[in-house]
C-alpha cells in the first residue's frame, strides 16, 4: 500500500479552504473524506459538513402550503435563489418563527418582498408575492400564512425564495431535509 503524500494533500487543503461559496466548502469537504485520511483534512472536512447538518437538522418548513414537486424548481437567473412554481394564489409560510424585517414592494425586481429574520442570523426571503399578510416589525410563527403566490417575468405564477446566512446566500437545499 502507497503511503499518503502529505505534502500533495496539505496542498489540496490549502486550495480548497479557499472555496468562495459555502456550497463549494461542503462539496470539497465530501470529496476530501472520500479520498483522504490525513488528520488535518478529516478534521476541516468535518467541520465544514457539521456545519451543513446543523442547518439541516433545524427542520425547517417548505414555503409554500403545498410540498414541493422537484422537477418544478428552477434556479433564479441572475438572483440567488429558487423560483418555485406554483398556482397563483396559492398560501406562502414563513419557514420557521421570527421577526419581519421587510415587506413592500420597493426593491426592485422582487414584487412584493417579504424578509424573515430568524435565529442563527438566517434571513428567509419570499418575492412575487401577490399580497403580504404580514407587515414591518411583526413577529410570526413557522407555518404562519405570510403571503400569497403572485406572477413573476411573464406572467407565471411563482414564489421566489431564497436563504441568506449572515448576509450571504445560500442553497436553500442545504438547510431542507
Amino acid at each position: 500500500m502507497r503511503e499518503p503524500n502529505t505534502a500533495f494533500e496539505e496542498k489540496l487543503l490549502s486550495a480548497i479552504t479557499g472555496a468562495k461559496t459555502p456550497e463549494e466548502e461542503i462539496r470539497s469537504a465530501t470529496w476530501i473524506q472520500a479520498i483522504t485520511n490525513h488528520p488535518t483534512l478529516v478534521a476541516w472536512s468535518e467541520s465544514i459538513l457539521g456545519t451543513a447538518e446543523s442547518h439541516q437538522s433545524s427542520n425547517l418548513s417548505w414555503p409554500l402550503e403545498k410540498q414541493p414537486n422537484y422537477r418544478n424548481l428552477n434556479y433564479a437567473n441572475h438572483k440567488q435563489g429558487l423560483l418555485l412554481n406554483a398556482k397563483l394564489g396559492d398560501p406562502v409560510v414563513a419557514i420557521d418563527s421570527g421577526k419581519v424585517v421587510y415587506s413592500g414592494n420597493g426593491i426592485n425586481g422582487y414584487g412584493n418582498l417579504i424578509l424573515i429574520e430568524h435565529s442563527d442570523d438566517l434571513i428567509s426571503v419570499y418575492g412575487n408575492n401577490y399580497s403580504n399578510y404580514v407587515k414591518e416589525g411583526q413577529n410570526v410563527k413557522k407555518g404562519e400564512l405570510i403571503a400569497s403566490v403572485g406572477e413573476s417575468t411573464g406572467n407565471i405564477p411563482r414564489l421566489y425564495f431564497e436563504l441568506r446566512h449572515k448576509g450571504e446566500a445560500q442553497d436553500p437545499f442545504l438547510y431542507f431535509k
